[in-house]
């Protein structure tokens, strides 16, 4: 029977893959058996399979997540501060940089102002110095007596160094220092030399003896240099550097930078 063996194929005989719903007791497909594995029952990898997909698990598992979201943050601001601090062992901030420009500046500023200052007052003074200096220039030696002896340094300005030398014709030391004032006075013409006869300046025999040659020297009518008997200091000859040298020594004669000034 075509029919009858078709039901007996189809309901009789149990297809190879087929499974009945009233015969799961007592009959399963070799598909539906799995195999246990390594031990390891079905409902402890049910479990498992709860643990890890579960509502549970799901909740554990953004926890672990936002966790290690803040260790991730707080690792990132030590080393945020630990560069900082780095940074500000060795760099400076804007602030400190353009305070530190300005002072600079403000020095800079400072060093011009006196360095313009500084030269501004030396041209004044050279100018007043100058202008002090302008009527006066001497350039020779004047010779003195006894009537004009006395004028000759009260009259002079305040500020007018005037030298003057007492000699004697026959003494030789007298000679080379007359010849060495006529060389000064040519190279310092704001400087008054002059000389008198020691019998002019009516001095005594012992004087004249042993004291010449003499040279005294005047600055607002005060007597600021007696040099006497010079012969002792420079010897019998000498020449206008060498009593030049020895009056700069005392402060007579003016420094060269005056003598710029003046010239």
């Amino acid at each position: 029977m075509a029919l009858q063996s078709m039901d007996d194929k189809l309901l009789g005989e149990k297809p190879h893959n087929y499974c009945s719903s009233d015969e799961d007791s007592e009959d399963e497909s070799p598909q539906s058996v799995i195999p246990e594995r390594s031990g390891i029952s079905q409902s402890a990898r049910r479990n498992e399979r709860a643990i890890q997909t579960g509502p549970k698990g799901v909740i554990e598992d953004w926890r672990r997540y936002k966790q290690l979201e803040v260790e991730e943050r707080e690792k990132n601001n030590r080393e945020k501060t630990e560069l900082c601090k780095k940074l500000a062992m060795t760099c400076k901030s804007f602030r400190e940089e353009n305070e530190s420009d300005i002072a600079k500046d403000e020095e800079d500023d400072d060093e011009q102002f006196m360095e313009w200052y500084k030269q501004k007052r030396i041209l004044e003074i050279q100018q007043k110095y100058a202008s002090r200096w302008s009527e006066i220039a001497f350039g020779n030696v004047v010779e003195l007596n006894r009537e004009n002896f006395v004028e000759a340094i009260e009259n002079e300005k305040g500020f007018v160094t005037v030298v003057i030398h007492i000699y004697d014709d026959d003494t030789p030391a007298c000679v080379t220092v007359n010849g060495c004032m006529k060389v000064l006075a040519a190279k310092y013409k704001t400087v008054k030399f002059c000389k008198i006869n020691v019998r002019e300046a009516q001095m005594s025999s012992n004087f004249l003896e042993n004291g010449l040659p003499t040279i005294i020297v005047y600055k607002e009518n005060l007597v600021i240099g007696n040099f006497v008997r010079i012969s002792d200091a420079l010897g019998e000859d000498f020449y206008a550097p060498d009593l030049e040298e020895y009056l700069v020594q005392y402060g007579i004669l003016p420094s060269k930078h005056e003598i710029a000034s003046e010239s």
